[in-house]
C-alpha cells in the first residue's frame, strides 16, 4: 500500500498524469485504510481476547475508511475524518506495546520433560520408562 501511495506521488511529480484526479485518491484512499493491515498484523500476533479485540479494531478501521470515503466523495473535502483512523492507530499500538509482555511470556503449561532415557526416531523424541 505504501509502495502504491509512492507511486501515485512521482506520477504526480513526474507529470505522468498531469490533470488526472487518480493519484491524489489514490493516496487519500491508501491514507484512510492504511490502519487496516497494521491492526490484522497485530491480530496475528496476539492470542485470546486481545485478538479479538483487534480484529474489532480492524473492523473499526474498515468503518471509518468507509466513513471518511463516502464523506469525501460527496463533499469533497478527504481529510475530514482522518482522526477516527489516527485514533484507532494510536490505541492499537498502545494495546501491542503494553502487550508485548504478555505475547512474549512462555505458555503456563508446558510439556513435561523425561527425565529418563530418551531417543529420537524420524518422527519425534520418545521417553523410555523403565520400571
Amino acid at each position: 500500500m505504501a509502495g502504491t501511495r509512492i507511486l501515485a506521488g512521482a506520477a504526480t511529480t513526474l507529470g505522468l498524469a498531469p490533470d488526472s484526479a487518480w493519484p491524489s485518491r489514490v493516496s487519500i484512499f491508501i491514507d484512510h485504510f492504511l490502519v487496516v493491515p497494521g491492526t490484522l498484523f497485530w491480530a496475528e500476533l496476539s492470542v485470546g481476547k486481545l485478538r479479538r479485540f483487534m480484529n474489532w479494531l480492524a473492523a473499526l478501521g474498515v468503518g471509518a475508511g468507509l466513513f471518511s470515503m463516502a464523506w469525501y466523495s460527496v463533499t469533497g473535502r478527504p481529510y475530514r475524518f482522518i482522526v477516527l483512523n489516527s485514533l484507532i492507530a494510536i490505541f492499537m499500538w498502545e494495546l501491542s506495546t503494553a502487550s508485548a509482555e504478555q505475547i512474549s511470556k512462555k505458555p503456563k503449561h508446558s510439556v513435561p520433560q523425561c527425565r529418563l532415557k530418551q531417543y529420537s526416531d524420524s518422527r519425534r523424541t520418545r521417553c523410555l520408562h523403565f520400571g
